[in-house]
Parts: C-alpha cells; structure tokens; sequence
C-alpha cells in the first residue's frame, strides 16, 4: 500500500511540475503552457500564473517550443533569417580590419570552440586573434563574445574603440561547434578587409 501511495504522489508531483519553454529567437526563455500554436503566433499562459490571461507571440519571434512530454517542435529555423537584437542594417554596417587585435571571450561553452573560432579567423588571414585574458581585453580592437542559451550560440562583437556593439546574431547549435562557429564565420566574412 506504501508503494502505491507513493508512486500516486510522485506521479503528481511529476504533472504538477510540468511545463512547457518556449525559447524566443533572442535566447529568451519562457515557462508556460502552451495552448495552441499557429503558422503566425503561440498562444500560451506563464507557467507561474495559469489562471492569469492568454499571452500570444508571433512565430517568427519563437525559435523552439520544449513541451513538457519531451517532444521539441522548432518553429523558425535561426539561419533562416536574421536572428539579431539589432536590425539587420546596423548588423551590416562594419568592417573586421585583418591587422585588428581581436579577443575572444566564451561563456559556458568550454575551451574547444574558443580555439575553433580562433582558429578560423587566423585561417580567414588573422594575425593577431587571441583568448581573453583581463590583460589583453583592454588592448583588444574588438571582442567577439559567445554566449549560449538552450539550442542556440549568440555571437556578438564590440568595437571596443566606441564600445558599441557592431554585430549581434544567434545560430542554433544542433550539431557540433565547428558547424556552428563555421556558420558564424561564413555570416562575418563579407565585412572582413
């Protein structure tokens, strides 16, 4: 009887914390339960408050819904259009100069994708590209940051002239960091002189 009672209540402590993220494009998540999803919008109630008002989302704002059963519907492809914070003329508007100091700085992804994006800017003609010490970020022309949220890597580069973030742009990482970096290098190399 022991058991079943509390098999019972481990059953519905597992229903209670049930829930449903919505990942948006930006990286944002959402706890909510989803109540219908659309070809133009989603439609769902903050987890924290289920009894609270239908909340809508336009689906080219949503990247990936994580239902709580364990299935993952991706609703906007990130590659399929631009992704950034920022609109995609700013996005367009700088130049990378070969002969800039350029550091990286990564964030919970690890060692291997800091040497992988090195790696590749030095092979795009790079002479002076290195992993972020807090000596050499203050020498730095410009910082390519990356910052993962769930499914997706967030790249960003600042000038550090002005401070000003000149490129901000997300690639859903789904298969392994080389790919993802390769995508990110292969979106920056038109602005590369």
């Amino acid at each position: 009887m022991k058991k079943i009672v509390t098999i019972i209540l481990l059953f519905l402590g597992i229903s209670v914390c049930a829930q449903d993220i919505i990942t948006l494009r930006t990286g944002e998540q959402i706890r909510a339960i989803v109540t219908e999803v659309s070809q133009s919008e989603i439609r769902f109630r903050l987890y924290e408050h289920q009894e609270g008002p239908i909340r809508v989302h336009l689906a080219s704002e949503v990247f990936v819904i994580d239902y709580q059963d364990g299935t993952r519907e991706i609703i906007s492809a990130l590659d399929q259009a631009d992704t950034s914070s920022q609109t995609t003329e700013e996005n367009q508007n700088f130049l990378l100069r070969r002969d800039a100091k350029i550091v990286i700085a990564t964030y919970s992804i690890g060692r291997g994708p800091r040497t992988i994006i090195q790696r590749r800017l030095m092979e795009m003609g790079f002479r002076n590209v290195q992993i972020r010490t807090d000596q050499n970020e203050a020498t730095a022309d410009f910082m390519i940051i990356v910052h993962p949220v769930p499914a997706v890597w967030m790249f960003r580069i600042v000038d550090r002239a002005s401070d000003q973030t000149i490129y901000n742009k997300g690639f859903a990482h789904m298969t392994t960091a080389g790919n993802t970096v390769g995508r990110f290098i292969r979106d920056i190399a038109p602005f590369v002189e």
